[in-house]
């Protein structure tokens, strides 16, 4: 199970573990975002810091119903004790959960702040 919080800002959070193709391993606030169909975005500081290997441009449909390019990499994510290996896009903001990365488990959110977020595979 992977528990996180609700925050002030209404969002609801979990740490994120990832690892590079080198080694290098960081742990990321992330935001989880239902609307978001892929598996992961994260700001391309942290893109650059995990050393991840460019794998192509993709056009992503935003919530404005505008289409942009961004750069798609691989990375590791420890999720709920596995190595699972995800597509991730470099996009500016803070770090976004999506659906993909979701798929196969029940979220639950306590929607108050300080609440709590859990999140269990179902399958």
């Amino acid at each position: 199970m992977i528990v996180g919080e609700v925050r002030a800002s209404r969002e609801a959070v979990i740490l994120a573990h990832l690892r590079g193709p080198a080694g290098i391993e960081v742990e990321v606030d992330a935001v989880i975002d239902t609307g978001f169909t892929d598996s992961l975005t994260l700001p391309p500081s942290i893109v650059s810091s995990l050393s991840l290997h460019f794998d192509r441009f993709v056009d992503i449909r935003l919530a404005d119903d505008s289409i942009v390019t961004v750069e798609a990499y691989g990375v590791t994510v420890l999720w709920d004790g596995a190595e699972r290996i995800v597509a991730v896009y470099a996009m500016d903001g803070g770090p976004l959960i999506g659906m993909s990365l979701l798929y196969g488990n029940r979220i639950t959110i306590d929607a108050v702040d300080g609440g709590t977020v859990t999140i269990e595979r179902i399958s």
